[in-house]
């Protein structure tokens, strides 16, 4: 699921890993030279031209934010975000789309994506996003560690020494 550091303290930045999805070649291309990767701390920049591919890496690389069409033929960006769920893949999802339709919309907030950008975008308003969904992702890490460590703490003093299996 989500890849994390083995010497993760709670406090530092780490690499993110990041998976575009759209069917058009041009704007996945766009997206990969266009967006400062290095600024916004993002090591691997996956692509892929469908659902179906976006599961295939999904399945074989640590993932932290899928950026995805909605859009796209025989399988739509909602869909894959649902199969996600269903998997207990918990990445943030960003939905980078031409529609503005309600419907799209409420079913992307059902999935808990996120955020929603309305093509054209500019790349600024895209890195934002991403920035945002980072800084969330290392809230949230932050937030993990503290409750292992104060579980952990509690059992050491407490004489239950299973917290050694929580190491």
């Amino acid at each position: 699921m989500c890849g994390t550091s083995d010497t993760f303290s709670g406090k530092e930045d780490r690499i993110m890993n990041i998976l575009l999805v759209d069917d058009q070649p041009s704007v996945l291309s766009s997206l990969k030279s266009g967006l400062n990767w290095s600024a916004l701390l993002v090591h691997n920049v996956y692509t892929a031209l469908n659902a179906s591919e976006a599961r295939e890496i999904i399945l074989s690389h640590p993932i932290d934010i899928l950026l995805t069409d909605i859009e796209m033929p025989k399988e739509s960006g909602l869909s894959l975000l649902r199969w996600c769920r269903e998997n207990h893949y918990q990445f943030e999802c960003i939905f980078l789309t031409s529609h503005a339709d309600f419907f799209y919309a409420q079913e992307a907030i059902q999935l808990e994506s996120f955020d929603y950008i309305l093509q054209p975008a500019r790349y600024e308003d895209i890195e934002s996003a991403i920035k945002r969904s980072i800084k969330r992702i290392q809230e949230k890490e932050q937030q993990q560690y503290a409750d292992m460590k104060k579980r952990i703490q509690y059992m050491y003093e407490n004489g239950d020494d299973t917290f050694l299996d929580a190491l």
